[in-house]
């Protein structure tokens, strides 16, 4: 199964491919929401700056409109997302 990892930058994506020895072959670097778009229940992981992307709170909606299954994981993500927004960092 492909997984996804959303970065703050594609270099962020492709050092930690290289760093952890991962393959494209496994893995998928969201470039934007057409990316994620129409796939179910998606796995993945978040790498470096995700937070920072401009597009970031777009891509949590996303998600949680893909997941079909209650996502705690997801929910902590939105939750450092909008801390970090919100300058509650930490």
């Amino acid at each position: 199964m492909k997984k996804f990892a959303i970065a703050g930058t594609s270099s962020q994506f492709y050092d930690w491919m290289r760093n952890n020895g991962r393959s494209h072959t496994d893995w998928i670097y969201v470039s934007g929401l057409d990316t994620i778009r129409g796939c179910s229940n998606p796995h993945g992981m978040f790498i470096g700056t995700w937070y920072e992307r401009p597009d970031m709170l777009e891509v949590v909606h996303m998600l949680r409109l893909c997941t079909h299954i209650k996502n705690e994981k997801l929910d902590e993500v939105f939750q450092v997302f909008m801390n970090y927004r919100l300058g509650l960092e930490g």
